[in-house]
C-alpha cells in the first residue's frame, strides 16, 4: 500500500476508533455500579470496558494526528475507488464481518436468550466463512460439525465468564 493510501486509511480508521471508543466509554459509564452493596470501585463491571473505550479513543487520536500530518485527511472518493475497494477479498470479508456483528447486536441479542444468540452468531460466522460452493457433501458436513462444536462451548464460555467472573447481567 502506498504512503498516501496508508495515510488515508489511517485517517478513516482514526474516525472509526474515536467514535467506537466514545460509544464504548458511554455505555460502560451507564453500566450498573455496586455502590448500594458497598463494594469496591474496582468491582464495577464497566471499569475495564471504560478503560478499553478510553484506549480506543487514545489510539484514534494518535492515528488522526499522524494521518493529518501526512495529508491523509484529503480524501477523493469516486465510483472506481469504491469498486476497487470491494474487489479485494479482505475488504469483502470485513464488510461481511461488520454486517454479521450488527445483526448479532441489533437482531439476535435481546430477542432470544444471550447464550442462544451467541451460539447462533458464532455458528453462522464460522460456517459462513468456511462454506465453499461445489465442495463435496462430506466436507460441508464436516465444516458444519466443526462450527457447531465450536459455537456451543464458546457461547457457554462467554456467558459464564460475563455472568460469573465479570458480574455482568446479560440480556
Amino acid at each position: 500500500m502506498s504512503e498516501k493510501a496508508m495515510a488515508r486509511a489511517d485517517f478513516l480508521m482514526s474516525l472509526v476508533l474515536i467514535a467506537f471508543g466514545v460509544y464504548v466509554t458511554y455505555v460502560s459509564w451507564r453500566m450498573p455500579r455496586f455502590e448500594e452493596t458497598k463494594s469496591s470501585i474496582w468491582a464495577a463491571p464497566g471499569l475495564v470496558t471504560g478503560l478499553i473505550g478510553l484506549l480506543f479513543i487514545g489510539s484514534g487520536v494518535i492515528f488522526f494526528l499522524r494521518a493529518t500530518r501526512a495529508n491523509g485527511h484529503r480524501i477523493e472518493i469516486d465510483r472506481s475507488a469504491i469498486a476497487q475497494w470491494f474487489d479485494e477479498p479482505g475488504n469483502r470479508r470485513l464488510v461481511i464481518t461488520c454486517v454479521l456483528c450488527l445483526l448479532y447486536g441489533a437482531v439476535l441479542v435481546g430477542r432470544m436468550p444471550f447464550v442462544v444468540a451467541t451460539a447462533v452468531f458464532v455458528f453462522v460466522f464460522i460456517f459462513g466463512f468456511e462454506f465453499k460452493h461445489g465442495r463435496p457433501l462430506a466436507a460441508t458436513a464436516r465444516s458444519t460439525a466443526i462450527a457447531l462444536a465450536v459455537a456451543v462451548p464458546a457461547a457457554l464460555a462467554v456467558t459464564l465468564v460475563f455472568e460469573k467472573l465479570f458480574l455482568v447481567t446479560l440480556p
